[in-house]
């Protein structure tokens, strides 16, 4: 190889290098700096709220919930009077978001047929978590037929 040979090699080399650095600093987005991950704090959910349940074969019936919070888990605890004027007591669990709350709710009832015995179910609940909650599920599926259907709860946080 000449001398001219030897330069004109050595400058594509060099050009070669310097454009392979120059995309490997852009693939890498040029800044080693870690990301923090997003995080959103949870609705507070927690205290004592009042307002009702309704379902589509009882109607609407007034209630009260209180409810437990750790970070974005909820547990607590709701009653309302029935049509039959027998109350009907329950559970909510579930986890709440910054806007929304998804869980589950129990219920203990007196057995629609009048016979005296105690109806327990679950329904899949979800819905809203800020403000007015109002959470909603298809309805409780359980020990007795004729429980209640199509969910509606809403509440008010009690002042």
């Amino acid at each position: 190889m000449n001398g001219h040979a030897i330069e004109s090699f050595a400058r594509s080399s060099t050009l070669a290098l310097l454009l392979a650095a120059a995309l490997v600093v852009t693939a890498c987005g040029g800044d080693s700096s870690p990301t923090a991950p997003s995080q959103t704090t949870p609705a507070n959910l927690a205290g004592s709220w009042t307002g009702w349940m309704e379902t589509s074969n009882f109607g609407r019936v007034i209630g009260d919930a209180e409810l437990s919070q750790s970070g974005s888990t909820v547990t607590g605890t709701w009653r309302a009077a029935s049509a039959t004027g027998l109350g009907w007591t329950g559970t909510f669990s579930g986890t709440a978001t910054a806007t929304s709350f998804s869980g589950t709710t129990t219920i203990s009832m007196a057995n629609p047929n009048g016979d005296g015995s105690t109806c327990t179910g679950t329904s899949a609940i979800s819905g809203t978590a800020t403000g007015t909650i109002r959470w909603t599920g298809a309805g409780f599926t359980g020990d007795c037929s004729g429980m209640p259907a199509n969910l509606e709860f809403e509440y008010n946080r009690r002042a």
